[in-house]
Protein backbone atom coordinates (compact mmCIF):
# COMPACT_ATOMS: atom_id res chain seq x y z
CA UNK A 1 0.00 0.00 0.00
CA UNK A 2 2.92 2.36 0.60
CA UNK A 3 4.51 1.71 -2.78
CA UNK A 4 3.70 4.41 -5.32
CA UNK A 5 3.55 3.23 -8.95
CA UNK A 6 5.12 5.29 -11.73
CA UNK A 7 1.80 5.19 -13.58
CA UNK A 8 -1.25 4.93 -11.34
CA UNK A 9 -3.23 2.97 -13.87
CA UNK A 10 -2.29 1.47 -17.21
CA UNK A 11 -5.20 3.16 -19.01
CA UNK A 12 -3.30 6.47 -18.67
CA UNK A 13 -1.41 5.58 -21.86
CA UNK A 14 -0.25 9.06 -22.88
CA UNK A 15 1.40 9.56 -19.50
CA UNK A 16 2.75 6.01 -19.49
CA UNK A 17 4.41 6.49 -22.89
CA UNK A 18 5.86 9.88 -21.89
CA UNK A 19 7.29 8.52 -18.63
CA UNK A 20 8.49 5.33 -20.36
CA UNK A 21 10.43 7.35 -22.91
CA UNK A 22 12.01 9.42 -20.12
CA UNK A 23 12.87 6.22 -18.23
CA UNK A 24 14.62 4.76 -21.28
CA UNK A 25 16.63 7.96 -21.81
CA UNK A 26 17.62 8.35 -18.15
CA UNK A 27 21.20 7.92 -17.03
CA UNK A 28 20.60 6.97 -13.39
CA UNK A 29 23.14 7.21 -10.61
CA UNK A 30 21.10 4.75 -8.54
CA UNK A 31 18.62 1.96 -9.38
CA UNK A 32 15.31 3.10 -10.87
CA UNK A 33 11.96 1.32 -10.99
CA UNK A 34 9.19 1.81 -13.56
CA UNK A 35 5.99 0.32 -12.15
CA UNK A 36 2.62 0.21 -13.90
CA UNK A 37 -0.46 -0.58 -11.85
CA UNK A 38 -3.57 -2.16 -13.32
CA UNK A 39 -5.51 -5.34 -14.03
CA UNK A 40 -5.22 -7.41 -17.20
CA UNK A 41 -8.99 -7.91 -17.48
CA UNK A 42 -9.33 -4.15 -18.00
CA UNK A 43 -7.61 -4.42 -21.40
CA UNK A 44 -10.71 -6.27 -22.59
CA UNK A 45 -13.09 -3.75 -20.98
CA UNK A 46 -11.33 -0.74 -22.52
CA UNK A 47 -10.31 -2.60 -25.71
CA UNK A 48 -6.74 -1.33 -25.48
CA UNK A 49 -4.54 -4.40 -25.73
CA UNK A 50 -2.90 -2.79 -28.77
CA UNK A 51 -1.79 0.23 -26.73
CA UNK A 52 -0.32 -1.93 -23.98
CA UNK A 53 1.45 -4.12 -26.54
CA UNK A 54 2.96 -0.99 -28.13
CA UNK A 55 4.21 0.15 -24.71
CA UNK A 56 5.70 -3.29 -24.02
CA UNK A 57 7.46 -3.29 -27.41
CA UNK A 58 8.96 0.10 -26.56
CA UNK A 59 10.25 -1.11 -23.19
CA UNK A 60 11.31 -4.63 -24.27
CA UNK A 61 14.78 -5.87 -25.07
CA UNK A 62 16.77 -3.32 -23.11
CA UNK A 63 20.01 -4.86 -21.83
CA UNK A 64 20.16 -2.56 -18.83
CA UNK A 65 16.61 -3.25 -17.57
CA UNK A 66 15.63 -6.07 -15.23
CA UNK A 67 12.09 -7.23 -16.01
CA UNK A 68 10.46 -8.83 -13.00
CA UNK A 69 7.29 -9.66 -11.16
CA UNK A 70 6.12 -7.70 -8.12
CA UNK A 71 7.73 -10.31 -5.91
CA UNK A 72 11.05 -10.21 -7.76
CA UNK A 73 11.23 -6.41 -7.71
CA UNK A 74 9.75 -5.47 -4.37
CA UNK A 75 10.57 -8.21 -1.89
CA UNK A 76 14.11 -8.50 -0.54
Amino acid sequence: MEFQPTVYHHVEFDEMIKLGEAFLKAEPTEPMLFYVWGHAYEFDIFDDWDKMEAFCRMMAGQDDIFYGTNRECLLP
